[in-house]
C-alpha cells in the first residue's frame, strides 16, 4: 500500500493504447493510403476490361475514370504527406473512418450502373469490411462505426442513383450476407486487437512495475528523436537510481525491493507527460525521456520525483519504509546530432556524480 502525496496523473495509465496503438495505426494508415493510390487504379482496369461485355454499364468509361482517379489521387497526396508532414499523422484512426466511408460510397456509386445489387463492387465492399481489423487496429471500439457504417453508405449511394436495394431474392441474399460480413468483421478486429495487446504487453512492458522494457524504451527512443528533429525541439534524458536499493532488499527481504520498485514506477508514471517515455532499465534503474524538455524543464521532472519519492510512504507488514533515489539528466540540443549511447552515457556520469554527492540528488550533464 502506497501513501504519501497525492498527485494528479500526468501519463496515461495505458502504454498499449496510448503509445503503441497510435503508432500502429499511423502506419496502418500509410499502407492504407498507398494500397488506395494502386488500388482504385487497378479497379479501373477491371472495369475496362469488363466494359468490353456489351450491357455490362449504362455509363461512360469517363465517369469510370472520374470515379477510380480522383479517390487514387487523393489517397496518393495523403500517402506522401503522412511521411513527410506530422500533423498529417495525427488522428490516423479517424483518417481511416473517413477512408473506409470515402471508399465505400465510391463502390456505392460504381455498383449503380454496372449491375446495382448484383454488381461485382459489392465484393469489394465484403473484402474492405474483412480487411478493416488486419489493417486498422483498435478493435471493436474503433471499428463498429466504420464497419456497420460502410454497408450503409454503400446501399445508400445505390437509392441515391435509383437502384432498389431489396428488389428480388438475390438482392436480399446480397444485403444479409454484406451485413453478416460487417458482424464477422467486428468479432475478428476485436479477436485480433487483443492478440495485439497481449503481444505488445509481454515483449515491452516490464511485469513488476508496469514502465517499458529496456528494449522497447531504446525503440521508442528513434521516433521521439525524429519527431523532435521535425519540430525543432530538444530531449531531455534522465536515469534515476534507487539509493542503496540491496540494503532494503538484504534487510526487508525481496518483496519489499517490489513494493519499493512498483512505488517509484508509480512517481515517475504520475510525474510526467503522455509524450514523455519512462521504463525500468533493470534492477532498481529507471530511465525518462523527455519530449521537447531543455535543461530547466528536464530538471523539474527530475526534482519533482526525487521529491515525491522522498515524501512517499511504503507500507511493509513491519511498518513504513521511505527510500529516496539518485538522478542523472543530459540534454539532446535541439537540431544536434548525439547518439543514444552517448546520452545514456552522459546521464550515467551525472547520476554517478549525484551518487558520490551523497545520493538523493540530481545532477545535470554538462553535455
Amino acid at each position: 500500500m502506497l501513501g504519501g502525496p497525492k498527485h494528479t496523473p500526468r501519463r496515461p495509465e495505458d502504454p498499449y493504447r496510448d503509445v503503441e496503438l497510435p503508432a500502429l495505426a499511423a502506419r496502418a494508415m500509410e499502407h492504407a493510403y498507398a494500397a488506395t493510390a494502386i488500388g482504385m487504379p487497378l479497379l479501373f482496369v477491371m472495369e475496362w476490361f469488363a466494359r468490353l461485355e456489351p450491357g455490362f454499364a449504362d455509363d461512360r468509361i469517363a465517369d469510370a475514370a472520374v470515379r477510380c482517379f480522383v479517390p487514387a489521387a487523393v489517397a496518393l497526396v495523403f500517402a506522401v504527406l503522412s511521411r513527410r508532414v506530422p500533423v498529417a499523422r495525427s488522428f490516423p484512426i479517424a483518417q481511416g473512418v473517413a477512408l473506409m466511408i470515402g471508399i465505400a460510397w465510391v463502390l456505392g456509386r460504381a455498383a449503380a450502373p454496372t449491375g446495382g445489387m448484383q454488381s461485382p463492387y459489392i465484393i469489394s465492399l465484403q473484402t474492405m469490411l474483412y480487411l478493416w481489423g488486419l489493417i486498422v487496429p483498435g478493435g471493436l471500439r474503433y471499428a463498429i462505426f466504420p464497419v456497420l457504417a460502410a454497408p450503409v453508405i454503400y446501399f445508400g449511394a445505390l437509392a441515391i442513383s435509383g437502384v432498389s436495394v431489396m428488389s428480388d431474392v438475390r438482392s436480399m441474399v446480397a444485403v444479409n450476407f454484406t451485413l453478416a460480413s460487417a458482424v464477422l468483421s467486428l468479432a475478428y478486429a476485436e479477436v485480433l486487437e487483443r492478440r495485439r495487446r497481449d503481444t505488445f504487453e509481454a515483449s515491452s512492458i516490464d511485469s513488476l512495475s508496469g514502465l517499458f522494457n529496456r528494449r522497447f524504451l531504446l525503440e521508442r527512443f528513434a521516433e521521439l528523436e525524429a519527431r523532435a528533429e521535425e519540430n525543432g525541439s530538444p530531449l531531455g534524458v534522465i536515469l534515476l537510481d534507487v539509493d542503496e536499493f540491496k540494503r532494503i532488499n538484504d534487510t526487508h527481504g525481496h518483496a519489499a525491493g517490489d513494493l519499493v520498485i512498483q512505488a517509484v514506477a508509480q512517481v515517475i508514471r504520475e510525474s510526467i507527460r503522455a509524450t514523455d517515455l519512462s521504463g525500468r532499465f533493470g534492477g532498481e534503474e529507471f530511465a525518462v525521456i523527455l519530449d521537447g524538455a531543455d535543461e530547466e524543464a528536464a530538471r523539474r521532472v527530475g526534482e519533482r520525483i526525487r521529491e515525491t519519492v522522498e515524501a512517499t510512504e511504503i507500507h511493509l507488514p513491519g511498518g513504513a519504509l521511505t527510500v529516496t533515489v539518485s538522478a542523472g539528466i543530459t540534454i539532446k540540443p535541439a537540431g544536434e546530432a548525439r547518439s543514444l549511447d552517448r546520452l545514456l552515457r552522459e546521464a550515467d556520469e551525472a547520476l554517478y556524480r549525484s551518487k558520490r554527492a551523497g545520493r538523493n540528488r540530481v545532477t545535470v550533464s554538462a553535455g
